[in-house]
């Protein structure tokens, strides 16, 4: 065998493969198709398709275990021995192959450190740090989401934002209106429905609806702020309600001028539209482009659950009068309840923490 063969194959020897469980395997060489020669010994693990030599491992070992701090490294190494397969296929990171290796390596003993990860077949780095980033902060997928930008009309200062105590949350019907009251640390107040137009609403008649638009208002509590969802209306394709958005939008108007006058008759911005479909992204209640049920996550949070870091206090006498609704009814109760924790987490909270 000629010396450059033989130094090439030296190189060889030194190969092994990161989960250290050697083998004895045969590897041949070929050079320019005539020399062949066969090298038993050679200290491989299970065939992997990066090779490195002991110390470019130790190193990557050591890269591994200096990656994340012993709070963080306890928390994936306790993830590790504790999931079932099914509970590790949930992090995107994990595939189900490489969710039963590791319950294979661990039928053997107990993760001890996030390196030993390293050990596990066809395991890289890479794919170390991935699973790792997955367990403590969620996938790239959904840690790199497009951000919520909640605008409201007209914008509001930060200033303002930092001194609202309470809101009024309203969910406009031509037939009834359902509100909210809520403080600033989740205490609903009062929550319930008020009818506006009745179900068959008259033919348009400015004094008459300012008349009922006004009973209303004046029924609202006192509150720092009023928000309702700035609604997109699709009347293109059905002529019959277009009647139905414009009682819609004079209403909306109706409101925002009666509520933005103080009692010495001067104008005061007191009025806020969400921008459609914040609510929604929010929850996550768009399926298919369009807006699903929020009853069940109103429903978890009358239940005690934390919903998107929102603990809900809501009085006895208001839950129970919300469960004895019909469905419909329900759905509106809860738009209401959901613009005013969106606002309070898109608007008011973000801006307060700003500078002024």
């Amino acid at each position: 065998m000629s010396a450059p063969v033989r130094a090439w194959g030296t190189q060889v020897l030194k190969l092994y493969y990161a989960n250290l469980n050697y083998s004895l395997v045969k590897f041949r060489i070929a050079r320019r198709g005539s020399q062949i020669g066969t090298f038993r010994y050679c200290f491989l693990a299970n065939i992997r398709r990066t090779a490195c030599t002991k110390t470019e491992f130790d190193e990557i070992r050591v890269k591994a275990e200096q990656m994340y701090s012993k709070e963080e490294g306890d928390i994936i190494v306790n993830v590790l021995n504790t999931s079932t397969v099914e509970e590790l296929k949930v992090y995107r990171a994990i595939s189900q192959a490489s969710a039963k290796k590791i319950l294979q390596y661990r039928t053997k003993r107990n993760f001890q450190t996030v390196s030993e990860l390293l050990n596990i077949d066809r395991m890289s780095f890479n794919a170390v740090k991935n699973i790792c980033d997955n367990v403590l902060h969620g996938s790239k997928e959904e840690s790199g989401k497009k951000a919520i930008v909640a605008t409201c009309t007209p914008a509001i200062t930060n200033r303002e934002c930092q001194n609202v105590e309470s809101l009024v949350s309203m969910d406009l019907q031509q037939d009834w209106v359902t509100f909210v009251h809520m403080d600033r640390q989740f205490n609903v107040l009062e929550w319930y429905r008020e009818p506006l137009l009745g179900a068959k609403p008259p033919k348009y008649n400015h004094a008459l609806f300012l008349q009922c638009i006004n009973n209303f208002v004046r029924k609202l509590p006192k509150a720092d702020i009023y928000t309702f969802e700035n609604k997109v209306l699709r009347y293109q394709t059905q002529p019959r309600l277009v009647t139905l958005a414009m009682n819609m939008r004079t209403i909306e108007a109706m409101v925002t001028a009666l509520l933005s006058v103080d009692v010495e008759g001067d104008l005061q911005q007191k009025v806020y539209t969400l921008k459609n479909n914040v609510v929604s992204q929010y929850f996550q209640l768009m399926v298919g482009g369009e807006r699903v049920s929020g009853q069940q996550v109103v429903g978890k949070l009358l239940e005690g659950y934390t919903v998107n870091d929102i603990d809900l206090i809501v009085p006895e006498r208001l839950r129970a009068s919300y469960q004895q609704m019909m469905a419909p009814q329900r759905e509106q109760m809860c738009a209401s309840l959901m613009q005013a924790l969106v606002f309070y987490k898109l608007v008011v909270f973000k801006k307060s923490k700003q500078p002024s």
